[in-house]
């Protein structure tokens, strides 16, 4: 009886040790859907889909790795109650899930109140589920590489964890909602990640999460932020990142943020510690939407600044820029920098959007040809010396003068001289009102004739008049007198020669008087 107790327990021992070692180092081959109740690896042999809700493949013990072999795991639908791999919780140990394609089921992988070892997905792809990866609830330390988290119709991501995430090489794309989101882990480290084409945010976190490290990662084209990090988070670190062309920002950070190389838009920007911050790229046509501004490309908008920022702003082919800056309209920030390998740098402390270009209304104008008025010269008059009278050979007397009075009104209006005939006298009469016109003045000529019964006379305007007389007793008396070309000289504002032309001609009618006399 003893005997048989005694091989009954070694029994029961050789099959504990033998069930031991075969489940820690069993490598099976599966086909189809299954519970996993031992530790192991598990590695398809072929595609598995299931129609059935519920997990496909349920992962009761650990350690354990499910080898895809690049086989697919396909599943119901997204809209169901399903998931293609459920990891149960209560241990340490650790879970693998590589090389394999879960597709069509409402969570890809699920973790929820999963192990509290590590739960590694290399090389996995989480597509057309209605959840790509869940790890609510689960203090893993969670590892992430190689993998695509595409295309899922709600969040590709999710995780309200304490453990750290690790993700690399990794993407979040075109997922019906944020790309990646994760809340209250002690950190996350993000090294060569892409989010892109989300409908919502490419990557949520904050909390009551640690520091979050994000490093040669790509955030592009989201619907709503690139990256948001809202409250109770210690620190999020970007270094060598893109963040560009999402909907609402490319940045939205409500915790301690820190910037080092990382392009916002076409710019790069870097700050240190700032305690929030807000950063956008703007295209160049959002930019001008003033129309006093000018532009050479896109810009940046930072908001919530507390300190300074350095922003880098491609510069193009032109060889000096003004940094200018929108707050409430464009004003210029910085004049005539020098672009250096065709960018320009310049540190901001003023929230605002800045860009490259340079102020419509501060720029050098085109020179243009004036035309240089002529002004019209003033009338002047140059005075004729009073006339002289000398005697005759013959005993007469003869008037003369040397000059002629010359009036100028405008450089189009000439001097006129006429002479009469030798048997003539010339001469005006004081008695004619003067008369003139603005387009063109007449010469008018007055002519005495000394003979002993006629004497002709024709007076206009004021004259000079020039006086000779003969041997034969007969005189001539020229005058020549330009007429008056404006008003004001008629009525004797400007300067006039009537009251010389009435002397004149009195002169003329006594000589020709006092001939006549010394005749008879």
């Amino acid at each position: 009886m003893i005997a048989a107790a005694v091989l009954t327990v070694a029994s029961m021992l050789l099959a504990g040790g033998i069930a031991g070692v075969a489940s820690a180092d069993s490598h099976r081959t599966v086909d189809s859907c299954t519970t996993i109740n031992e530790s192991g690896t598990y590695t398809l042999a072929s595609d598995v889909e299931t129609s059935e809700t519920g997990a496909c493949f349920d992962v009761q013990a650990y350690p354990v790795t499910i080898d895809g072999d690049g086989h697919t795991i396909s599943g119901p639908g997204s809209d169901t109650d399903s998931s293609g791999v459920s990891l149960a919780g209560g241990s340490s140990d650790d879970f693998t899930l590589q090389d394999a394609t879960v597709d069509g089921f409402g969570t890809g992988v699920d973790a929820t109140y999963g192990p509290s070892g590590q739960i590694v997905l290399q090389s996995v792809t989480a597509t057309g589920n209605d959840v790509g990866v869940d790890a609510d609830y689960v203090a893993a330390d969670i590892q992430i590489s190689e993998s695509r988290v595409d295309g899922n119709a709600e969040v590709g991501f999710t995780a309200a964890s304490s453990g750290p995430i690790t993700v690399d090489a990794t993407t979040f794309n075109d997922n019906g909602a944020t790309g990646f989101h994760t809340t209250e882990s002690s950190g996350v480290t993000m090294t060569a990640v892409e989010l892109s084409g989300n409908d919502g945010s490419g990557m949520v976190v904050g909390g009551r999460g640690d520091t979050y490290t994000i490093e040669d990662t790509t955030v592009t084209d989201n619907s709503k932020h690139g990256i948001k990090a809202f409250s109770n988070a210690v620190h999020l670190d970007i270094s060598g990142s893109t963040l560009a062309g999402n909907g609402e920002s490319d940045l939205n950070s409500d915790i301690r943020t820190s910037l080092a190389d990382v392009q916002v838009g076409d710019a790069t920007v870097d700050v240190e510690d700032e305690e929030e911050f807000d950063a956008t790229g703007v295209p160049q046509s959002d930019l001008n939407s003033d129309s006093d501004d000018r532009t050479f490309d896109d810009g940046v908008a930072l908001s919530r600044l507390d300190g300074s920022a350095e922003v880098t702003l491609p510069s193009g082919s032109h060889d000096s820029v003004d940094v200018l800056r929108h707050a409430d309209g464009w004003t210029t920030y910085e004049s005539a920098l020098q672009p250096t390998d065709g960018a320009v740098s310049v540190t901001v402390q003023d929230d605002g959007t800045y860009a490259l270009g340079e102020r419509a209304d501060e720029a050098t104008p085109e020179e243009t040809a004036t035309a240089t008025p002529t002004s019209t010269p003033e009338a002047t008059a140059t005075q004729t010396p009073e006339p002289s009278t000398t005697a005759g050979a013959d005993g007469g007397l003869s008037a003369s003068s040397s000059d002629t009075t010359t009036e100028t009104a405008t450089p189009d209006e000439t001097d006129r001289d006429t002479s009469g005939g030798s048997d003539g006298v010339s001469s005006s009469s004081a008695d004619e009102t003067p008369t003139g016109t603005e387009e063109q003045s007449t010469p008018v000529t007055v002519t005495v004739t000394g003979s002993d019964d006629s004497t002709t006379s024709s007076s206009e305007t004021d004259q000079e008049d020039t006086e000779s007389a003969d041997e034969s007793g007969e005189s001539t008396d020229t005058a020549t007198e330009e007429s008056v070309s404006s008003p004001e000289e008629a009525s004797g504002d400007g300067p006039g020669l009537g009251g010389l032309a009435a002397l004149l001609a009195l002169a003329a009618t006594a000589l020709l008087l006092s001939t006549r006399r010394r005749r008879e």
